[in-house]
């Protein structure tokens, strides 16, 4: 058995995304409808939790974007309303380590000319409460093409970034992102 989560137009005019189950031959029940409506929203990740599923997904009200953590249980229901990442314009990567949720996003600081953008990484229990701050790889700048992926590695994570000189880099850090591993 398998899960899937996809993002589309249901009827042309509404954005949809939903999640579906199924087996190696046949899909299993019709797709469970998570959200809809006039919000576009785009799923960046999906992964297995001991209690279900998270879901990162990038949001656009027609505001301002930002990131949103999503946990459903086994069956693909929605077991939170949608965390609201503050201060991310979007998901970039999530991974699970035994109960707990790393997200990288990219975060903005300040406005207009001045505003700062960076990936940064922030840990987050079962239930979706915050384990720590935003831990920052780099420090802020005003290229906004950063992205990456997180993974989980043993009593951490690992991350791949691209830094502000157009590198890519390799962090390994602790499960709070506040140490090396």
């Amino acid at each position: 058995m398998f899960a899937v989560v996809f993002s589309g137009n249901d009827t042309g005019v509404s954005n949809q995304t939903a999640f579906a189950r199924g087996t190696a031959t046949a899909r299993s029940g019709d797709p469970t409808n998570l959200f809809k409506g006039d919000v576009g929203r785009r799923v960046v990740g999906f992964a297995r939790t001991p209690s279900g599923y998270a879901l990162l997904m990038g949001v656009d009200d027609g505001t301002t974007p930002y990131a949103m953590l999503v946990l459903l249980d086994h069956g693909g229901r929605r077991a939170s309303a949608g965390l609201k990442l503050l201060g991310t314009v979007d998901g970039t990567s999530l991974s699970v380590s035994g109960t707990e949720i790393g997200v990288l996003a990219r975060r903005k600081e300040g406005q207009g000319a001045n505003a700062l953008f960076a990936v940064e990484f922030r840990p987050f229990d079962a239930s979706g409460a915050p384990l720590g701050p935003w831990v920052c790889f780099e420090p802020p700048g005003a290229d906004v093409d950063f992205g990456g992926a997180i993974a989980a590695e043993g009593t951490g994570y690992a991350a791949v970034f691209r830094t502000r000189d157009g590198n890519t880099s390799l962090a390994r850090f602790d499960r709070l992102g506040t140490g090396s591993l």
